[in-house]
C-alpha cells in the first residue's frame, strides 16, 4: 500500500515540476563526431554561443562531443588534414542564440583556428598554433603553443601559456598574461593588460585608455615596448634589473622608486627621460604616453 502511495506522490511531484518549466525552454540534444586526423592537421570550430573546450592529445584522432539546442544543426567533416565543425543557427525572432556546449579532443601539434560570437573559448594541453576569435566571450589558453593569436572586442583574454609568438587583442576586455613568450604583443583600447610572465624577449604592449601594469621578470638583452594614450603605465621590477630605459610623457605625472640618473632630459611640451638602471641584464625599455602618469616601483 505504501510503495503504491510513494508511487503516486512522486508521479505528482513530476507532474508538478513538468508544469513550472517555462513554456519556451529550449529542449538539448547530444552530439558527438569522431574521425581519424593528421598530427598537424588544420581544425576550424565555429559555435555562436555557449561555450568551446578545446584539449589537445597524443592520438591521430579528433572527437567532438556536446550539447546542442534542437532546433540547431550540429556539422562536422573534412579529411585528415583539414576538417570543419559548426553549429549551425537559425534566425530567430527575438535575436537570442541558444548556447551550444562543445567538447573538443585534437592532436596537440594541430592548427587550431576556433570564432564565436559570445561563447566562452578555453583552450589547454595545446601545442600547436592557435587562432581564436570572440564578440563578447572570455578565451584562456594553458599549455606550450607554437603560436598563439587571440582577439574580443568586449571579453576578457587569460593567456596562461608559452608560446614562441603571442598576439592578444581587445577593444574593452582585459589582457592578463602569466605564461612565457620570444615575442609577445598586446593592445587594448580602453581594457586593462597586466603581464606577469616568466620570460619575455620582445614585447610591445598598446593601450589607448586602459591601464598597463607590468609584474614580471625582465630578460637578460630583453627589448620591451609600453605605450598609451591616457591608461597609466606601471612597471614593477625586480631592483636588480639592468636596463635603458627611455620615457615620453607629455602631460602625465612620473614616479621612480629607483635612483635615475639622467642622461637627458628636455622640457619643452612635454617630457623626455633617459637613464639607466643598474645591473648587467643589457635590456631595453621604451616608455611612451600622453596623459597617463608613469610608475617604476620595486617588486
Amino acid at each position: 500500500m505504501m510503495a503504491r502511495f510513494e508511487r503516486a506522490l512522486f508521479a505528482a511531484f513530476l507532474m508538478t515540476a513538468v508544469a513550472v518549466v517555462p513554456i519556451r525552454a529550449q529542449a538539448m540534444r547530444t552530439v558527438e563526431y569522431a574521425a581519424r586526423f593528421d598530427a598537424r592537421g588544420s581544425l576550424r570550430v565555429w559555435n555562436m554561443a555557449g561555450s568551446i573546450r578545446v584539449t589537445g592529445w597524443d592520438y591521430d584522432s579528433v572527437i567532438v562531443r556536446g550539447s546542442v539546442p534542437s532546433d540547431q544543426r550540429f556539422i562536422c567533416g573534412g579529411g585528415n588534414t583539414g576538417m570543419k565543425c559548426a553549429v549551425d543557427v537559425p534566425p530567430r525572432d527575438d535575436g537570442k542564440e541558444p548556447g551550444s556546449s562543445l567538447e573538443v579532443f585534437v592532436p596537440r601539434r594541430a592548427q587550431l583556428w576556433i570564432k564565436s560570437s559570445s561563447a566562452d573559448i578555453i583552450v589547454s594541453e595545446f601545442n600547436g598554433s592557435l587562432d581564436a576569435y570572440s564578440v563578447s566571450g572570455s578565451i584562456r589558453v594553458e599549455g606550450d603553443a607554437q603560436a598563439v593569436a587571440l582577439e574580443s572586442m568586449a571579453g576578457p583574454l587569460d593567456v596562461r601559456a608559452s608560446a614562441a609568438t603571442l598576439r592578444a587583442k581587445t577593444a574593452s576586455g582585459d589582457v592578463r598574461i602569466t605564461g612565457t613568450a620570444e615575442d609577445a604583443q598586446a593592445t587594448s583600447v580602453s581594457g586593462n593588460i597586466i603581464v606577469s610572465a616568466s620570460r619575455i624577449l620582445r614585447g610591445r604592449f598598446e593601450s589607448i585608455e586602459g591601464n598597463t601594469t607590468w609584474l614580471g621578470d625582465v630578460m637578460p638583452r630583453a627589448m620591451l615596448e609600453f605605450s598609451s594614450h591616457a591608461g597609466n603605465i606601471e612597471l614593477h621590477l625586480p631592483p636588480a634589473t639592468g636596463a635603458d630605459v627611455s620615457i615620453n610623457s607629455f602631460e602625465g605625472s612620473f614616479r621612480s622608486d629607483f635612483a635615475v640618473a639622467e642622461r637627458a632630459r628636455r622640457d619643452t611640451k612635454g617630457r623626455e627621460l633617459r637613464f639607466t638602471l643598474p645591473g648587467d641584464h643589457g635590456a631595453s625599455i621604451t616608455i611612451r604616453n600622453f596623459k597617463g602618469d608613469v610608475r617604476l616601483l620595486r617588486h
